[in-house]
């Protein structure tokens, strides 16, 4: 995917921060549900360790159900809105998935991004929070998604690609920011969409049909695919479908099974592959309910159904 669902991708590691009093204490521990609204401990997916440290807090989350690091960063303020110093985001098994500096909530340096199998997902450098220099993104076959090469001061150009290595167009970067007219195509060069941008916002949206014609549909925003009822629908079809393996819970085996997947430009999910698993039969169901899972709502890049590559986790919880 594109920039746009890179960064949509990355919304789930900006979760809430609750505020502390305004004093400084000692550590202090909150606990969150799994949308990070605050809770009881004994409901919580996530926990916080914090305390003061020099001009601001410390700040490590934690996920419940392993006491695994998920977020290690420093805040000026006790409402943690001013990241300040390194951060670092770790996937539930441990493994690394960002790594990024602030200065007053302004990016700076380096910024890496990687999937849960450990391959590169983004490379970006910034300067007072706008992207200079080379910037990169990949899709988890390793295709690269897009390439940005920028001077100092983030004038250059950028490209999008898809993730079979098809260039589908570009534009201009100034500061940082994209800027003027991008213009894209689908994989066999046919004109898709143009876009006027003015410092990163689109102004002007005009999408093509098959044929070369503009179309008024409703196709301006690009989109991760989806399943049917959206989040609460895939909650629901886990719940319904999951059967825990009745050997795996008279072993006492519980934990999470990670599986990569594809779901192509129909919506037909495709290439469900195993990472990690508790056992080898849950891995087996965590296969099969994926397999057959229904079709879901393809993803649209720049006015196209395209493929969307996922990882997904089933967790296997002991009543």
């Amino acid at each position: 995917m594109n920039n746009i669902l890179i960064a949509f991708c990355m919304l789930l590691l900006l979760a809430p921060r609750l505020s502390l009093a305004k004093e400084k204490t000692d550590t202090t521990y909150q606990y969150f549900d799994a949308s990070w609204t605050k809770t009881k401990k004994k409901n919580a997916q996530y926990y916080a360790k914090i305390w003061p440290e020099g001009n601001g807090w410390h700040r490590q989350d934690y996920y419940a159900s392993n006491d695994q690091l998920q977020m290690d960063g420093h805040y000026l303020d006790a409402d943690f809105t001013m990241q300040h110093g390194a951060f670092t985001f770790y996937y539930e098994d441990g493994k690394t998935q960002q790594m990024a500096s602030f200065d007053h909530n302004l990016k700076i340096g380096q910024d890496a991004v990687w999937f849960e199998n450990g391959k590169s997902q983004q490379l970006s450098h910034y300067k007072n929070g706008s992207l200079v220099d080379s910037n990169m993104a990949w899709y988890a076959n390793g295709q690269l998604s897009t390439i940005a090469v920028l001077d100092g001061n983030g004038t250059g150009t950028g490209e999008e690609f898809l993730d079979d290595g098809i260039k589908i167009g570009g534009g201009a970067y100034i500061r940082g920011k994209r800027q003027g007219v991008w213009t894209f195509n689908d994989s066999k060069q046919a004109l898709t969409q143009i876009i006027e941008y003015n410092q990163d916002s689109a102004v002007l949206i005009k999408n093509y049909d098959e044929k070369g014609v503009e179309t008024k549909a409703d196709r301006n925003s690009d989109r991760l695919a989806e399943f049917p009822g959206g989040l609460e629908g895939y909650k629901q079809y886990l719940v319904q479908n999951v059967r825990y393996p009745e050997q795996s819970q008279k072993k006492g085996v519980h934990g999470v099974a990670v599986l990569e997947m594809v779901v192509d430009k129909t919506g037909k999910v495709t290439a469900v592959t195993l990472l990690n698993a508790p056992d080898a039969a849950t891995g087996a169901e965590a296969l099969r309910v994926l397999q057959h899972s229904p079709h879901w709502i393809p993803a649209i890049q720049h006015n196209r159904n395209v493929t969307c590559r996922f990882t997904q986790r089933i967790t296997f919880a002991l009543k």
